[in-house]
């Protein structure tokens, strides 16, 4: 007996060693030779929605955040997490409707029955069965109600959360926007400097063919011509970038021949509101705040309906079908009426526990709002101090570069006239491409401290983005996604705000 039990007892370990289906054959290091990254057949990418038309003119900023809304591959993933919520609405509300289904059962039977006299006979059977039952949830202690409240209230969070991203889209494609706008700013100056240093590399060459100067300094406005030519090179590099990185945004391919239209120097006009009434502005139009308290929602529905799980649940159920006996031949009707009453007197302190869970939950919601609450009074408050530095900036490299052109034109006549070094007209230039320079980076800083401002506030969709071709006005809101309809597509496209 010892022998058997040990016996049973090394089988038993030993297949918990081994690995019957080969599974750990081809695992790291090795790679596996049966199991691949990815399918042989991969899955075909939607191609972009919207492809802009570049031969009618460069986009506007209009353009290229309605483009980059209805190719981008994150707000369809978006969208169709919003209908997935949207359909658990649905399955909630439907236990407010009876239940109803069809049944059909074949059998073929072999039996022994036994006879008066002790012997066996042996008979066969076939048996149909068919049957139709309706059941509907007649009271369940408001569990029902608030299991339905607080789906919508996760479609709510899930709409606003969506509605979110597309804020968060339309200011990664004002950044790349702006950013081309900078680098080709940046080039303008990169062109102009050039140009300059050519001439400052003429007239060194007419000085000394006058006489008056030294082939010292000619080498010298050649060699400042010459890095002024590299760095020509590294800001059209530059422009490339951008362009790739806009398109991409965009889901366009990056290679693709984008011209966008520059913003006029007037157009720097923003409305600068108390920084107490931008905060209280966007605890009423912040998307994510309004998820949070969509959240809230949601937790306190939960906890209502696990506290209606302490009450009873009545049902009620009908049946009507047929029965069909070939052995003997017999054929009747079956119905049934039920009236069901379920009460759960002891769980195991199961309910208790759950209550608690859904009462932690609830308070953890109250707690992330309060917290989502601090975070967008911190991006009101970084975003509004970043406007008024970018607007003392702008001020300040408006002069700068008054009065680096006026140190040029001065010591251009003073170089002409011999009385200031090469060195000198150079430095004077370098100041001059630096101030340029200055200008096209704090511009690019202002108007990205006011697409922060508007994102922290929740009005990035607000404004109509500038005018131009084809522009359609974008507008956000935080309304539920229609309700879906079994059979019916919804119309909203999966790249537009929520209607």
């Amino acid at each position: 007996m010892l022998c058997l039990l040990a016996g049973v007892w090394l089988c038993v370990t030993g297949c918990t060693t081994l690995d019957p289906f080969g599974e750990m054959l081809d695992t790291p290091p090795g790679p596996s030779a049966r199991y691949r990254v990815l399918p042989e057949h991969p899955p075909a990418v939607e191609p972009p929605r919207i492809v802009p038309d570049l031969d009618r003119g460069p986009l506007t900023l209009a353009d290229c955040v309605v483009i980059a809304l209805a190719n981008s591959p994150h707000t369809g993933l978006s969208w169709e997490t919003t209908q997935a919520t949207a359909a658990l609405v649905g399955q909630a509300r439907s236990l407010y409707l009876p239940q109803a289904d069809f049944t059909a059962r074949g059998e073929r039977q072999k039996y022994l029955a036994q006879t008066d006299v002790g012997g066996e006979n042996k008979y066969r059977r076939t048996r149909k069965t068919a049957s139709f039952g309706v059941r509907q949830l007649l009271l369940d202690g408001g569990g029902r109600r608030a299991n339905v409240l607080a789906a919508e209230a996760a479609l709510l969070s899930a709409d606003l959360r969506h509605n979110a991203l597309l804020l968060d889209l339309a200011l990664e494609t004002e950044i790349s926007y702006y950013r081309l706008l900078a680098a080709q700013s940046l080039l303008v100056v990169a062109e102009e400097t050039v140009r300059q240093r050519t001439w400052h590399l003429e007239l060194a060459e007419l000085r000394l063919k006058a006489g008056r100067g030294r082939p010292l300094e000619r080498l010298q406005a050649r060699a400042d011509r010459d890095a002024a030519e590299l760095a020509l090179v590294e800001t059209r590099h530059q422009v490339r970038t951008m362009r790739g990185q806009l398109a991409s945004v965009m889901g366009l391919p990056v290679s693709s021949p984008l011209e966008i239209v520059d913003i006029p120097e007037e157009a720097r006009d923003f409305d600068k509101q108390d920084v107490e009434r931008l905060m209280k502005e966007a605890a009423v139009t912040r998307p994510l705040l309004q998820a949070a308290i969509a959240e809230v929602e949601r937790a306190r529905q939960g906890l209502l309906a696990q506290k209606a799980a302490r009450w009873p649940e009545v049902n009620a159920s009908g049946s009507f079908g047929w029965a069909d006996w070939h052995t003997p031949p017999n054929e009747e009707d079956e119905w049934s009426v039920a009236l069901n009453l379920s009460l759960p007197l002891f769980t195991g302190f199961q309910r208790t526990y759950r209550i608690r869970q859904a009462e932690a939950e609830y308070r953890a919601a109250v707690h992330a709002y309060g917290r989502a609450l601090k975070d967008v009074e911190l991006d009101v408050w970084e975003a509004y101090s970043g406007i008024l530095r970018a607007e003392e900036a702008l001020k300040a490299a408006e002069t700068f570069v008054e009065s680096a052109r006026e140190t040029v034109r001065v010591c251009e006549r003073e170089y002409e006239g011999g009385r200031a070094t090469i060195v000198e007209l150079i430095d004077a230039q370098t100041v001059l491409t630096r101030a340029l320079n200055r200008r096209a980076t704090t511009r690019l800083d202002w108007y990205l401290a006011v697409a922060r401002v508007e994102r922290a506030v929740g009005t990035s969709f607000d404004r109509p983005y500038g005018r131009g071709r084809g522009q359609a006005r974008a507008s956000a809101s935080t309304s539920t996604a229609a309700e879906p309809v079994e059979g019916e597509a919804n119309p909203t496209p999966p790249g537009s705000p929520l209607p």
